[in-house]
């Protein structure tokens, strides 16, 4: 079986997250207590393959993968990358894994005579390495020496999951934000208020729907083919109430120009711009800080503009940067091992994923909530099934009206999913993308 890259990463991110939670002695530091779990990465550059987050000391860790296909040069490269990521205060150490042995070589022997002459207590940079033959056999070579301070990270500056997330957003949203930031002013000052005012004038039409009452529509086509209506929700209640003589139409009016005011705080004109803004983000399509493209997000926009499809495109970003791929193949793996081992059969797709949630939660795949209550869990992963059905990754069972079937848990189209992460490879570029592989 041919592993890529993000796949051998995950694999021993896995393996190493399990050491972590563990609290096996020759593995923990300073920097990481047993709650530890996976996070977003940055969202700027340098951006790590793997980051994990530890609440109890406030630290982000982040990780430099380099496979077993990388070269000697490209091992110490990779050195550079994991002391980049200290460079801003995204991360609070680093750690770079990497094979025993390359070309021949055994460049585990040579990095950690390194790490130890030159990187311990002198840099907060651990030393990982595994076999090529058995991703799960890492080995410790150097750890990050416990007389460095602890430098917090920014909690908030953190996407609380390793996956991209989804709220609200359509695919023509995305397009039309990546062109509006691509023809303006690399440098021009305060891009992001300018590239969502643009957006939120010219092409959700705020201008004429605040005006008045009717439903107006903007120019984003939502996944039916028909267009967004901004406010639709809210008018359609203002309306209601006007019929009902509880308000006047002066009042319903300057509460719609009070939520797409630019100088509110909490409102539709804030909501929607974090909204969208946090998928790019998360999709790594523009730079998180200057908003300027990243080389995926040029190519993603030249393929929408080259009349490529434009639900494919996006399924095909969310799938490998967006993580959801690796999200979806979690899910099947643990219903599975449900069905095989503990013959479980769930009776609802409330008891399902509510069972996800602590099995995401007991392993550090997502952060810890105590106070989770049991009708939140049943909200878990609800914006992400929702995306997976609107861009058919999901289908309905044969014959049936559900998503869910209590044998085979969600109906994924793995068969698309393979095309999709296939074409993304091929189609996308090598340097936002590694997609070296090997024999397993």
């Amino acid at each position: 079986m041919r592993l890529t890259h993000d796949e051998q990463s995950r694999i021993c991110c896995d393996e190493l997250l399990s050491k972590w939670r563990g609290s096996e002695q020759n593995w923990i530091n300073i920097f990481i207590k047993n709650d530890i779990h996976y996070v977003g990465g940055s969202l700027d550059f340098p951006s790590p393959d793997r980051s994990f987050y530890s609440d109890k000391t406030q630290c982000r860790i982040a990780i430099e993968f380099k496979p077993s296909t990388e070269s000697k040069r490209g091992i110490l490269t990779g050195l550079g990358q994991a002391i980049a990521y200290l460079n801003k205060n995204n991360n609070s150490a680093s750690y770079l894994i990497c094979p025993n042995k390359v070309e021949n070589f055994e460049i585990g022997s040579f990095m950690e005579s390194l790490f130890k002459k030159k990187i311990f207590e002198k840099l907060p940079i651990g030393l990982i390495t595994f076999d090529p033959k058995n991703l799960q056999k890492i080995k410790i070579r150097c750890n990050i020496a416990n007389s460095f301070g602890i430098q917090k990270t920014i909690e908030r500056n953190i996407n609380r999951n390793y996956w991209a997330a989804y709220r609200d957003s359509y695919p023509y949203a995305t397009y039309y934000l990546l062109n509006i930031s691509n023809n303006l002013n690399p440098l021009i000052a305060n891009r992001s208020k300018v590239i969502w005012d643009n957006f939120y004038d010219n092409y959700l039409g705020i201008n004429n729907a605040k005006k008045t009452l009717s439903l107006v529509n903007s120019k984003i086509r939502k996944w039916d083919g028909g267009f967004q209506i901004l406010l639709e929700s809210k008018k359609r209640k203002l309306q209601k109430q006007i019929d009902e003589g509880a308000i006047s139409i002066k009042n319903a009016l300057e509460i719609v120009n009070k939520d797409t005011a630019k100088n509110v705080t909490d409102n539709n004109y804030q909501d929607l711009k974090k909204n969208h803004f946090n998928f790019i983000n998360h999709l790594k399509l523009w730079d998180h800080d200057s908003k300027n493209l990243t080389n995926l997000g040029l190519t993603f926009a030249n393929r929408v503009k080259e009349g490529k499809n434009i639900n494919q495109e996006i399924a095909k970003v969310l799938l490998i940067s967006g993580k959801h791929r690796e999200l979806i193949e979690t899910i099947e793996k643990f219903y599975k091992n449900q069905r095989k081992y503990n013959k479980k059969i769930y009776s609802n797709e409330n008891e399902l994923r509510e069972n996800l949630y602590k099995y995401f939660d007991d392993r550090g795949y997502i952060k810890k909530n105590p106070g989770r209550s049991s009708s939140g869990s049943r909200k878990f992963l609800t914006s992400e099934l929702q995306i997976w059905f609107k861009l058919g990754l999901k289908t309905k069972f044969k014959n049936q009206t559900r998503h869910f079937d209590q044998k085979k848990g969600y109906g994924f189209d793995f068969k698309k999913i393979e095309k999709l992460t296939s074409d993304f490879y091929r189609e996308y570029p090598s340097e936002v993308v590694q997609t070296q592989a090997i024999l397993q």
